[in-house]
């Protein structure tokens, strides 16, 4: 089980159903960093990607509020 608390209140989730992230929180801009830099990983292991120079992601948290992120290799 993995554990999880917020102030008073915690919650119990079972490790099957969680994927830790190594990002501070949640948010959009932080997600679309993460999500960007493995896609770069995946893109340099031989996904035979060497005309690509750039990279964005844009993760959306409901409508209207998106947030991306850009890498140029």
């Amino acid at each position: 089980m993995i554990d999880a608390r917020f102030h008073e209140k915690q919650y119990r989730f079972p490790t099957e159903d969680v994927l830790l992230l190594p990002i501070h929180n949640t948010s959009a801009e932080l997600l679309a960093k993460y999500i960007c830099g493995e896609v770069k990983q995946e893109l340099k292991a031989g996904f035979g990607a060497a005309h690509v120079t750039r990279i964005t992601v844009g993760v959306q948290e409901s409508f209207g509020q998106e947030a991306s992120y850009e890498e140029t290799f």
